[in-house]
Parts: structure tokens; C-alpha cells; sequence
């Protein structure tokens, strides 16, 4: 068992490192019209993400019905993302643009806030896809999970999980952040230990999310079978005396014309959009790792393929917010309610 789980850590271990070097090569020979087409094209990504992520913050802080637990969580996902789109891209970017050095401690402090940011938008999926398993799966518990100071409390950790697996980096402790010859800062891990916290996060994260969305695809599909449900009420007397015990007794109400329905299937919703955002960030995160490990000469084949799946990581904090808007109907309306003031 053991064996196993060393033999797994060195595969890991050998897939991330390929990963932090696999655009070493590039500022050497891309030219400088190449690598000004990048630059521009990176930067206006990052300022649709940026202007993006801001509309989604605004509209869950102005509009009232927004600021559920659910909508606090995908706020604070927008503010990590605007943190991304507004101030680490486009340094790093203009950074390996220009070959500016900055000493030996600009990698650390940037990568490392680079990678805390990140992490804490992992922890922060992985709440979210926990905050609708409760709604959908276990509706009558989810007013206690869904409290603010829970909420808060959760964020609050996130951001701990996500500079405290990191800062041991910042001292050399299992890993060290670097910066390779194209101006690029990376991580580069030297041992089992580092390389389990630099990326065992993500497989967490991911792995969570995924069984959530399993789940509350089940749930969908079982649901869909049943057209009718009996929805609880208060307890009262029925016409024939006897008390319903908080049940309906003989009444079957369709399940979108009840309150509770309703509330369901809204829940419903926002899990298909949760459901849907997950899936565009795997096909953003997932393909640098995937082509590293099946073709890694593609990297050193063309100097600039490298800096252009970077441009993979940008579109997914860019975009996110922009599939909020477009899969979900309660913010659409929240925003045409915020532009209409």
C-alpha cells in the first residue's frame, strides 16, 4: 500500500515538474511579434474577465434575492477570478514580455500569491458543489448548512487552506518557486511531500466537485420519473379531524405549483449551471496537463505553444462569469434590474 502510494506521489511529482517547464524554452526564440500578438490578446481577456467578474460581484451585492449562500460563495469566486484578470495575469504577462528580472524575490512573492489565489478558488468550487448537494439532496437540512456565519467561516478557511499549503514554498520546504529563462515564474517541487500538497488540492477539489455533480445528476434523473410529489405542510387539522402530522394526507400537488417546488427546482438551476461552469473549467484546466503527458514535444516544437494554453487558464477566470449570466435566469434578470437603475 505504501509502495503504491510512493510509486503515485513520483509519477505526480515527474507530470508536475514537465508541467512548470514546459514553456523554459520559449522566450528564447519566439519573436517579438509573436510574442506581442500574445501579450495583446491576454491582456483584452483581461478586461472581459475583469469587466465580467465585476458585474457578477455588483449584482450579488446590490441585488437582495442574490445574496443567498449560494450566491455569496459565487461572488467570492468572481473576486478571486478578478484578481486574476486584474492584477496577477496581466503582471506576469508584461513581466515575460518585457524579460524584467525583479530579483530573486519577485517569484516567490507573486507565484506565491498567484497560487494562493488559485488554490482558494479550488476550495471555493469544491464549497459550492457541497452547497447545492445539500440544497437538491438534502433540502430540510439545508437551511442550518446554509447559514451566514457558516458560510463566511467556510471562505475564511479556503483562504487559509490556500496560503498554507503554499507558504511552505516560500521557505524552501519541499519545493521551491523559481523563475524560468522566458520570465516566467513556476513551482518547482523536490519531494513526495511538496509535490502532495502542490497539486493533491486539486485532485481533492475536483474529484469533490465531479461526485457532486454525479449526485445531483441522479437526483435530476430519479426525479424526473416521479411527475407528482407529496409536499410537506404545517401541521393542521384535516376535514376529518385528524391531524396531518406536518404531512398532506390526501392532497398531491404538482411539484411547480407548490412553494417548496418552486424553490426546488430553482435550486435545481443553479446546480445545472454549477454543473456546467465545472465542466468549462475542466476543459480549461485539464488540457496543458493532458498534452504534456501524451505530446510534450509539442512544447518544444513551437516556441509560443506553451505562452498560447496559458491563454487556456484566462478564459476560464474570464468566461465563468459570463456562463452565470447566460445559464441562469435569476441573475440575467438581477443584471437588466442593475442596468435599468
Amino acid at each position: 500500500m505504501t509502495d503504491h502510494f510512493n510509486r503515485t506521489i513520483e509519477t505526480l511529482q515527474k507530470t508536475f515538474q514537465n508541467v512548470s517547464k514546459l514553456t523554459n524554452s520559449t522566450q528564447l526564440t519566439a519573436t517579438p511579434t509573436q510574442l506581442s500578438s500574445w501579450l495583446v490578446v491576454i491582456l483584452l481577456l483581461c478586461v472581459v474577465g475583469s469587466v465580467s467578474n465585476v458585474l457578477v460581484i455588483t449584482v450579488v451585492l446590490r441585488i437582495r434575492e442574490l445574496r443567498t449562500s449560494c450566491g455569496v460563495l459565487i461572488a467570492h469566486l468572481s473576486v478571486t477570478y478578478l484578481m486574476q484578470c486584474a492584477v496577477i495575469v496581466p503582471l506576469t504577462s508584461v513581466r515575460i514580455y518585457n524579460r524584467f528580472d525583479g530579483g530573486p524575490d519577485f517569484c516567490r512573492v507573486v507565484q506565491f500569491v498567484n497560487s494562493a489565489i488559485v488554490v482558494t478558488g479550488y476550495y471555493n468550487e469544491a464549497l459550492l458543489a457541497a452547497n447545492r448537494l445539500f440544497a437538491i439532496c438534502y433540502p430540510y437540512g439545508y437551511r442550518v448548512f446554509a447559514r451566514r456565519s457558516l458560510t463566511l467561516a467556510s471562505l475564511a478557511l479556503c483562504w487559509i487552506l490556500g496560503g498554507g499549503t503554499r507558504m511552505p514554498f516560500v521557505f524552501n520546504s519541499g519545493g521551491f518557486y523559481n523563475s524560468l529563462p522566458n520570465g516566467q515564474c513556476t513551482l518547482t517541487t523536490t519531494t513526495n511531500q511538496g509535490t502532495f500538497w502542490a497539486i493533491g488540492c486539486i485532485y481533492f477539489c475536483y474529484g469533490f466537485v465531479g461526485f457532486a455533480a454525479v449526485a445531483i445528476c441522479s437526483k435530476s434523473a430519479i426525479g424526473k420519473f416521479h411527475r407528482r410529489t407529496i409536499i410537506p405542510f404545517p401541521a393542521t387539522q384535516s376535514s376529518g379531524g385528524k391531524s396531518n402530522g406536518g404531512m398532506a394526507i390526501d392532497e398531491r400537488v404538482p411539484v411547480s405549483q407548490s412553494p417548496a417546488g418552486r424553490a426546488y427546482q430553482r435550486r435545481m438551476r443553479q446546480a445545472q449551471m454549477l454543473i456546467m461552469t465545472f465542466i468549462w473549467n475542466c476543459l480549461c484546466n485539464f488540457p496543458i496537463t493532458i498534452v504534456n503527458s501524451v505530446a510534450p514535444q509539442l512544447f518544444r516544437l513551437d516556441p509560443m505553444f506553451g505562452l498560447w494554453m496559458r491563454l487556456l487558464l484566462v478564459l476560464s477566470f474570464a468566461f465563468h462569469p459570463i456562463l452565470v449570466f447566460m445559464l441562469s435566469t435569476d441573475y440575467r434578470k438581477a443584471l437588466k434590474r442593475l442596468c435599468s437603475f
